[in-house]
């Protein structure tokens, strides 16, 4: 049967860039939240708890949720938006 609905993960698939990491440089906690990114992707997976911690670390505000949608575009992963268009004509969802 084909597959007619997907899902992207937007950090290091659709963006070149952990949006988790960028806001933890902002905060002066970069070094241990990218510690704590790649323990998660690299070896033990992301979970519940992970995401917690790293988000309690970061404390983003708004201004530097504004800031880091703005690096999303400029990081774009080449061919993300072909791709996605594609799957549109396609009729996929």
């Amino acid at each position: 049967k084909p597959i007619d609905v997907f899902f992207f993960d937007c950090d290091s698939t659709l963006s070149l860039m952990e949006g988790i990491d960028e806001l933890a440089q902002m905060q002066g906690v970069g070094k241990v939240v990218k510690e704590m990114t790649h323990q998660c992707m690299g070896i033990t997976g992301l979970s519940k708890d992970y995401y917690k911690r790293r988000l309690e670390l970061v404390k983003p505000n708004q201004r530097q949720m504004n800031q880091a949608s703005l690096l999303y575009r400029e990081y774009q992963t080449p061919g993300a938006l072909e791709v996605i268009q594609l799957l549109h004509y396609l009729g996929k969802k």
